[in-house]
């Protein structure tokens, strides 16, 4: 379902707050100050850009969400040959329980991503390294910076390509 345009009028997305748990034991409350926003975000709420989806379920199901609940739910997405991928760290004695006749009868896979398979000791000074010789750009990929509060109308510059990407940063 298309949302009406402008978003900065329709407001398609709105700010909440929510009461979390405090963290439990061997678990890491973190604060995010920053997120990017670009033409994949918006084409949740413009369909643009429909998700491919196989009869019976999706292809490739991803969990990042460090929690067993969400595993399981995503082991429960794909269809017959899908894949599910987690690159979540929940706690290491949690236990993840599925049924192992997915796995044989209905051609299923399960892959972890341990940070997306980078190896930072390596990556990160090769990315750096790009960057300073100018050969990864990433500045130009940067169109603006914005308050949560202005996300609409930030979606507003994607549709009409004012923006190409957008970091939304978080205040206290």
């Amino acid at each position: 379902m298309r949302l009406p345009e402008p978003y900065a009028k329709s407001r398609p997305l709105t700010i909440v707050e929510l009461e979390l748990d405090d963290p439990g034991h061997g678990e890491l409350l973190i604060k995010i100050r920053a997120a990017g926003l670009c033409h994949s975000d918006l084409s949740v709420i413009d369909g643009d850009r429909p998700r491919p989806i196989v009869p019976g379920g999706v292809a490739y199901a991803l969990e990042m969400a460090n929690s067993i609940k969400a595993l399981e739910l995503a082991w429960q997405i794909p269809a017959h040959g899908g894949t599910t991928i987690t690159a979540g760290l929940p706690h290491p004695d949690s236990r993840l329980s599925i049924p192992p006749v997915q796995l044989v009868a209905e051609e299923r896979t399960l892959k972890g991503s341990y940070l997306g398979s980078c190896v930072p000791a390596r990556d990160i000074p090769r990315y750096i390294d790009w960057y300073r010789r100018g050969e990864l750009p990433v500045d130009k990929l940067l169109s603006e910076r914005i308050h949560l509060s202005d996300i609409n109308a930030a979606f507003d510059r994607l549709a009409t390509g004012q923006t190409i990407r957008t970091v939304v940063e978080f205040s206290e």
